[in-house]
């Protein structure tokens, strides 16, 4: 006896639902995870079907062995088996479908009256459902291919699935086909699925990535929030690490906000955001602190502050509508990473009380300016 021939029938049936078990065990926790985390419909349909057909593909191992073990041989039970598998894939299409775009009864229709069809034409003319299924399952890559999912995931599992159908036919057609045959569609109908589990772990990295970010920057400038900025900080300065540290004030932004509205007001904060991500790229960071003021870490004392800050003001000048007041306080390893942030901001006060739209360094002697009005 051939290993090939462990892969035909019954036999074969088991390898291909033990093979897929831990798949699919994998993409329902992922479905769930993505469920609670997310709690939209969307991961609630795929959930389930993933669910289902893991209780299938149960039934389908636990017969097998049995099958196996007392040599039962059946090539109908195979190809029934075989048939919802193949139809199966359809319906996940959809469940992949559903976690990227709006639901959509009437795509929804596209995808499962194909999956029904598959089926019941399946169960008397295998044949002839096995090639349903590459119709069904080409016109919908064709049509929903870049709505599926993002990469090339979603296309290689449907390229190998496509490829395993191919097969079945093969099979169907001549059934006494060597043993290598049955091989390969059992592993291009694991790989497909395999392919599906990728993209939904890739989807999943997505979200956990942008929710990450949702909680370290601002929503509206894209910068750092506050305390993510403090936080990087105080580890530079916990590890010894130079740097220098600027804080800035848009001048006159309440002003602003009253005569043109809060919606230039935000243009502006979207503007000297993206102005000061251009001069600290490579170099350090930039974080919103709050309101209007903006400040930024730089990580090289090679870095001139101030030809750096200087230039920094003057775009702010040239490329928007307003000005802004800047100061910033040369590294210290004495000083911890609040009192560095504090001083750059007396800097910046003693930059307003002395006119505005300029840039002052930070200065033992400015200790006390704090207490003069910002001139808003």
């Amino acid at each position: 006896m051939s290993i090939f021939d462990f892969f035909v029938g019954i036999q074969g049936s088991f390898i291909a639902s033990l093979l897929l078990f831990p798949i699919l065990i994998l993409s329902w926790v992922l479905s769930r995870q993505l469920l609670e985390k997310r709690k939209r419909k969307s991961y609630m349909f795929l959930s389930k079907i993933t669910l289902g057909y893991l209780a299938f593909n149960g039934i389908i191992l636990i017969f097998s062995l049995v099958a196996t073990t007392v040599g039962i041989e059946s090539h109908a039970i195979s190809s029934f088996f075989n048939i919802i598998v193949k139809s199966t894939f359809i319906i996940f299409l959809y469940g992949f479908y559903r976690i990227h775009n709006k639901e959509n009864f009437k795509l929804q229709l596209i995808f499962i009256v194909p999956t029904i069809v598959v089926i019941l034409t399946g169960l008397f003319a295998p044949i002839l459902g096995h090639i349903i299924a590459i119709l069904s399952i080409v016109t919908m890559m064709i049509l929903y291919g870049d709505k599926l999912g993002r990469g090339k995931s979603i296309y290689m599992a449907s390229g190998l699935f496509l490829a395993s159908l191919l097969l079945s036919i093969a099979i169907s057609i001549v059934p006494s086909l060597h043993g290598s045959f049955y091989m390969l569609n059992i592993i291009f109908e694991v790989s497909s699925f395999t392919f599906l589990l990728v993209n939904l772990i890739e989807h999943s990295l997505i979200i956990m990535q942008s929710s990450y970010v949702s909680a370290i920057t601002d929503s509206l400038t894209g910068l750092f929030n506050r305390r993510y900025f403090t936080k990087y900080i105080n580890g530079c300065v916990d590890r010894s690490i130079p740097v220098n540290v600027i804080f800035c004030d848009i001048d006159n932004f309440k002003r602003l906000n009253d005569t043109k509205g809060h919606k230039v007001g935000d243009e502006v904060l979207k503007q000297v955001a993206t102005i000061f991500k251009e001069e600290v790229q490579g170099i350090g960071v930039a974080g919103r602190y709050g309101g209007e003021e903006m400040v930024l870490l730089i990580q090289s004392l090679d870095v001139d502050m101030e030809e750096i800050t200087e230039r920094m003001r003057s775009r702010i000048e040239k490329e928007t509508i307003t000005t802004a007041s800047i100061g910033y306080r040369m590294y210290d390893p004495s000083v911890p990473a609040d009192l560095l942030i504090k001083q750059a901001d007396e800097a910046m006060y003693e930059a307003k009380a002395a006119g505005k739209n300029r840039v002052m360094s930070y200065r033992l002697k400015a200790a006390n300016i704090l207490d003069v009005a910002a001139n808003e």
